[in-house]
């Protein structure tokens, strides 16, 4: 089949960037106005140069199956980045990332050759008092290759929940030193509140798949730039986020999320739309600041961002030693 044509970046480190076609009718009408959106600020020049304590970037071969056609046995790759000091003694938060259409595995930390800023960033937050986590950026490609789809990957998303769950995760945290104390099911799932996941525009569409059916697995969400509206669904999304806590046996206090987009990005429409969904639901979603009493949900945007590369550097300078202090608090 034949890909959708779109039009690409120079840089691949956008990983999409163009909308699916359901982006055409999820515009709203007119623009809404919340009262709880958080100004992303911008991220200080010395937090994406190196520093003095670095950590390190590697890549990281799992065994997994072709889950979206086949089951067909295959090798692929993440990339790991481990804190400065890694010490297998000790125990780690975790965080997952997946990118967005026509994206790879190296979109957010970079390989080991070529850091990315991100990575930086990551030294930075850690050296500046941080608790130190591992990050682990797949892709939800077979055999870490971008495939033809015509549907922009929405397939591939709901797919690689059960690669996450079954392999990837597994296998990195049986690798690496995380809170997981084993990592068959009881131990994956005890130490679900030291685990994060987040990805951007169909990573965002990945995150949100993740918190429909393995929030067991994972406490902490950041989709950026993406919706359930990029997603092939067969109900009504309001119908979705009405019942997917509560089927999966958890409640308000369970889990948090934190949305982003940039003011300039297409994708910042889609988002809303899923936002005005989730409002409709007090009960299980309050939006807010994300300290507030009772707030399980935040919404930041970056002012003069696009569909892109920086947009999401700001995002992960400030969610994540948000969800650092919320894992150890």
């Amino acid at each position: 089949m034949k890909k959708l044509p779109i039009l690409l970046s120079s840089s691949l480190l956008l990983g999409c960037a163009s909308a699916p076609p359901t982006e055409q009718a999820a515009v709203p009408s007119e623009e809404t106005a919340y009262d709880f959106v958080q100004a992303v600020p911008d991220v200080p020049a010395a937090d994406t140069e190196p520093r003095s304590q670095a950590g390190t970037v590697e890549k990281f071969f799992y065994q997994t199956q072709n889950y979206d056609g086949g089951n067909s046995s295959e090798t692929k790759y993440a990339m790991v980045y481990l804190p400065y000091g890694y010490d297998s003694s000790k125990q780690y938060d975790i965080l997952y990332l997946m990118h967005g259409h026509s994206g790879n595995a190296e979109d957010w930390l970079g390989s080991q050759e070529e850091p990315s800023e991100i990575k930086y960033c990551l030294d930075a937050l850690i050296q500046d008092g941080m608790a130190p986590m591992i990050a682990v950026s797949a892709t939800y490609y077979d055999q870490n290759t971008d495939e033809e789809t015509d549907n922009y990957d929405m397939d591939l998303t709901s797919a690689f929940v059960t690669e996450f769950t079954q392999d990837l995760m597994p296998q990195a945290e049986s690798t690496y030193s995380t809170y997981a104390a084993s990592t068959d099911e009881a131990g994956l799932i005890a130490s679900r509140d030291h685990r994060m996941f987040g990805g951007f525009s169909m990573g965002a569409v990945t995150t949100w798949q993740i918190f429909l059916h393995a929030m067991r697995y994972v406490r902490y969400y950041y989709p950026a730039s993406g919706s359930l509206y990029w997603s092939r669904q067969t109900s009504s999304i309001s119908d979705i986020l009405a019942s997917c806590v509560q089927d999966q046996g958890y409640d308000v206090s369970s889990f948090f999320v934190y949305m982003t987009t940039g003011s300039e990005d297409f994708a910042e429409p889609i988002a809303e739309r899923q936002i005005d969904d989730m409002l409709q639901l007090p009960d299980l979603y309050t939006f807010g600041e994300p300290s507030g009493t009772g707030v399980n949900c935040a919404y930041g945007i970056s002012e003069g961002e696009d569909h892109n590369y920086h947009g999401r550097l700001r995002d992960l300078h400030m969610i994540l030693p948000l969800f650092s202090r919320m894992i150890h608090s």
